[in-house]
């Protein structure tokens, strides 16, 4: 790629951007149901290796997010953070915190060992 073409947006994404402008909310809710479709399909068939190195990806972006993030955007997610829970019901709380412990309580001490040391950064 030469350096006149640094930071300028492709042919094929300018024209995806106006596409996605030009389209209607049913279109948009179609597309995003269609890609969590093609996603959900793709996360059942991947084996160990791809799981693990798919979530290491996405931690490691996770932490850069949350690194890069200012004040006033961190206290705004945790802002949006405390709303919805405050505004879930008693079984949306129940559920929600069944399935924390179901997922602590199958955790190996290699995974814990590694969420834990994940946590502290």
């Amino acid at each position: 790629m030469n350096k006149a073409n640094m930071g300028r947006p492709t042919k094929r994404a300018s024209r995806m951007r106006q596409r996605r402008l030009n389209e209607t909310s049913e279109d948009h809710e179609k597309r995003l149901s269609q890609s969590r479709k093609t996603t959900a399909k793709a996360i059942l068939n991947e084996n160990s290796e791809k799981r693990e190195k798919r979530l290491s990806q996405m931690r490691t972006y996770m932490k850069k997010v949350l690194d890069s993030e200012n004040l006033k955007r961190r206290t705004y997610r945790l802002g949006l953070i405390r709303d919805r829970l405050s505004n879930e019901t008693e079984e949306q709380r129940t559920h929600r915190l069944s399935l924390i412990s179901d997922r602590l309580s199958n955790e190996t001490q290699k995974q814990r060992a590694h969420r834990l040391t994940d946590s502290l950064g």
